[in-house]
């Protein structure tokens, strides 16, 4: 019972890697084609995912990380990109945010999972 809570820090972690694994296949299988941020996004997450052997803290923490990107629209998980806008535009100039809608609920998913640990970065250290 403890393995399995030690572990569930991992399941944010673990819907990249399926996700992953689904967008390889539909990029395979059909005519989309990835982009620089997919490329980006698949290498970050297999980096992490090899440091889960060596050090799971710190590979929650990326992930982390990875989730922050993903929701800003700096790498992606999914073979489309769908983003919604934040902020205002006047003529062709934009001032605002893009965000993935799919990284920003797993990234309330990671929160909510790893409250603690992230309340422990949050809090100084006495």
């Amino acid at each position: 019972m403890k393995n399995l809570k030690e572990n569930k820090i991992l399941i944010p972690l673990i819907i990249l890697l399926v996700t992953s694994v689904n967008s390889i296949y539909v990029v395979a299988t059909t005519d989309i084609v990835f982009g620089n941020k997919q490329y980006l996004g698949f290498i970050t997450l297999a980096i992490t995912s090899a440091l889960v052997f060596l050090n799971q803290k710190v590979a929650v923490y990326i992930t982390g990380i990875l989730l922050l990107a993903g929701t800003f629209n700096l790498v992606a998980f999914t073979p489309a990109i769908s983003t919604y806008s934040i902020g205002f535009s006047l003529n062709d100039i934009s001032a605002g945010i893009k965000i993935q809608p799919f990284s920003f609920v797993v990234l309330i998913l990671y929160s909510t999972i790893n409250y603690q640990l992230l309340l422990s970065l949050a809090t100084p250290k006495r």
